[in-house]
């Protein structure tokens, strides 16, 4: 399914007792919901109350974070003709730009999604989307589905009072950790992707527990080591919103001040993204010539969707073109790049997957979930909060207190 060559990667000062403890320390725990997987039930919640939903032209999902971003990685990456729009950005000129490239809104069904339902930028983007149902005249009840939790709040209220349709998200998984819930599911659903094969990776993952301690080893290397950045680099343009969802489940998981004993927590290294060739072009010189201090995590694909062909040689003088194809220079082009890092010493892995589908989606994220879990029990922090992140968003409701 998948194959991880971390050879030269990992560090060797990492205690591999302690961090198979602290794997089964994580699934020890109980209060993890993204650990348990009740595929049918998931799979016959969505299927018995959100197919009438498929009639609709469009699905706008409203939704910031990991209220979006695992959906995001789903519709990307699997579905052939996604029907899938993700309104994530409250900037004016997006949302005109994007309202204005809509053609029916009588065919479109806008899916809000806030876990703690008063997330402000999604509120903003939903007032947006209900002001122009309201000028048109078009009922809130039949255009517009919610996600939030059971409990109340502005997002759940504005269900309840207009007779929306109301999932409630999970109150033992928080969102960036969501992606095997209604959360990333519903849209991946409404998508015609098959979400029970989704699930069905996710819980071979859970049970993979060689797969588990390899790939929590090599993330878990980059930080033992002190290094200041962490490069995801998939040679895979369908996984650019998979390092999207990457970026965010490392960065909010980990990032912490301090430890659960109130310590300094490790420095973190910054994970970025590259995606393909296209960043050769842009980053790749200051990453070979200065390699200190940054890891990098290659993801290729041994399989592509569309059968290849050889391609004729219009340019002179280009022989090594001759008798070749697109597959096969782009799949060179993933090694050359990695071997030119190797060749200056830096620490590079790859992760190769032998065919993406909805299993090995599901396999793929559940391990990376896992993973980050494991690390924050080696590291002694909590995964699930983002205190800095909540600090921020109080200082906006000052600044628009003071405005009021």
């Amino acid at each position: 399914m998948i194959q991880v060559h971390n050879e030269n990667f990992l560090d060797k000062n990492i205690n591999v007792a302690k961090l198979s403890n602290c794997i089964e320390l994580l699934f020890s725990r109980s209060d993890l919901g993204f650990l348990k997987i009740s595929a049918e039930d998931t799979t016959n919640l969505i299927e018995t109350n959100c197919s009438h939903l498929k009639k609709f032209k469009q699905i706008i999902v409203i939704g910031m974070g990991g209220s979006s971003l695992g959906a995001q990685c789903l519709t990307e990456a699997l579905a052939s003709k996604s029907k899938i729009i993700f309104w994530n950005s409250s900037d004016p000129d997006t949302l005109k730009k994007k309202f204005s490239d809509l053609s029916n809104l009588e065919e479109i069904h806008f899916l809000i999604i806030s876990k703690s339902g008063n997330t402000i930028e999604s509120m903003l983007i939903s007032n947006f989307a209900l002001g122009e149902l309201e000028r048109r005249k078009l009922p809130f009840h039949y255009h517009v589905s919610i996600i939030t939790e059971d409990k109340e709040s502005p997002i759940f209220n504005l269900a309840k009072q207009h007779n929306i349709q109301i999932f409630f998200h999970p109150t033992d998984v928080g969102g960036r950790f969501s992606v095997f819930t209604i959360v990333g599911l519903l849209p991946a659903y409404l998508d015609n992707i098959d979400i029970s094969a989704i699930l069905k990776g996710a819980n071979k993952a859970l049970k993979a527990k060689n797969e588990i301690f390899q790939l929590t080893q090599s993330l878990l290397s980059p930080i033992n080591r002190g290094d200041t950045a962490f490069v995801f680099w998939p040679y895979l343009d369908t996984f650019k919103y998979f390092t999207h969802w990457l970026q965010q489940l490392w960065a909010e998981s980990l990032g912490k001040k301090y430890a659960l004993n109130s310590e300094l927590n490790a420095i973190i290294p910054i994970p970025t993204f590259c995606v393909g060739t296209k960043n050769q072009h842009s980053i790749l010189q200051l990453f070979a010539d200065q390699p200190e201090n940054k890891s990098f995590l290659f993801i290729r694909l041994k399989t592509k969707k569309y059968q290849d062909e050889v391609l004729k040689n219009y340019f002179d003088a280009t022989k090594y073109l001759d008798n070749t194809s697109l597959n096969k220079v782009f799949d060179l082009q993933a090694l050359a790049t990695q071997d030119s890092l190797n060749a200056k010493n830096a620490k590079t892995m790859s992760i190769n997957i032998e065919t993406l589908d909805e299993i090995t989606l599901g396999y793929l994220m559940m391990l990376f979930q896992v993973s980050i879990g494991a690390i924050s029990e080696y590291l002694q922090i909590n995964a699930y909060d983002q205190p800095a992140v909540e600090y921020g968003k109080q200082l906006v409701l000052e600044k628009l207190s003071l405005d009021t």
